[in-house]
């Protein structure tokens, strides 16, 4: 997975919950106009947090199983909170209380509503500044362990052997198509220990696949995998300084 993927679910996990919690706010205002805070508790952005830290702890599971860091130590709440502005967390009390506690004016006239919209909507602000501060550190690290891990991957260059100059002799090329047939056999004897069985398509989920045929039933693109197998194997044993003769 690249760096670029997993921001991307990152962000698309933050904005599902955005949807799952606060998307209904601009019809509440607009058209509702509730008295009351119904489900928007002040521990609301706490709890939607916790949600999200339970997914970037999964998928850190995934990017990095073989990680020295915990996810524990990669997030480090204290660090967040440091991060975190106190603007939006010291108005929200207040504005609770204001939504919380109607005075008669309100009731008879109902606009206790503005203060219940004021306060949802610094409950949206500072989930927003808690998710997005936790993505962020967790990006971070993600970066760090990507980019660790490619410089510690191997760049594999295949270097088979040059067989461009070998020519086989026809008694060779009759030998060809046997060993192809017999590559074939090879590797339909293996699938079907494992459980394969023909089908007219490959279906992995099914364990079917259409080749599992004899070898003179396959059509000639599919032998010519089989015979390039074959072809380079006596190739590259002639390459080496190997005789191949026929006993009998």
């Amino acid at each position: 997975m690249t760096f670029q993927q997993i921001e991307s679910q990152c962000r698309a996990k933050a904005q599902e919950l955005f949807e799952k919690y606060f998307g209904k706010l601009n019809q509440e205002a607009a058209i509702e106009r509730p008295e009351t805070i119904g489900d928007y508790s002040p521990d609301l952005p706490k709890q939607i947090e916790a949600e999200y830290y339970a997914y970037l702890k999964t998928l850190w599971a995934e990017i990095a199983p073989n990680s020295s860091q915990s996810f524990e130590e990669i997030i480090d709440k204290k660090h967040l909170s440091d991060l975190m502005t106190d603007d939006n967390r010291e108005i929200i009390p207040p504005a609770y209380d204001a939504a919380m506690h109607r005075n008669l004016w309100e009731r008879i006239t109902k606009t206790n509503h503005k203060d219940v919209t004021y306060y949802k909507g610094l409950l949206k602000r500072y989930t927003e500044d808690l998710l997005t501060a936790l993505r962020c550190d967790f990006m971070e690290d993600a970066r760090k362990t990507l980019n660790s891990s490619n410089m510690n991957k191997k760049t594999y260059i295949p270097n088979p052997i040059d067989t461009t100059n070998v020519e086989l002799s026809e008694e060779l090329l009759d030998l060809v198509e046997l060993l192809a047939e017999n590559t074939h056999d090879n590797w339909a004897e293996g699938r079907f220990a494992e459980g394969w069985t023909y089908g007219p398509v490959r279906n992995d989920e099914l364990k079917q696949h259409p080749c599992l045929i004899p070898y003179n039933e396959l059509p000639d693109s599919e032998k010519e995998y089989d015979r390039v197998t074959s072809m380079e194997t006596l190739k590259a044993i002639r390459k080496l300084g190997w005789i191949i003769k026929k006993i009998n």
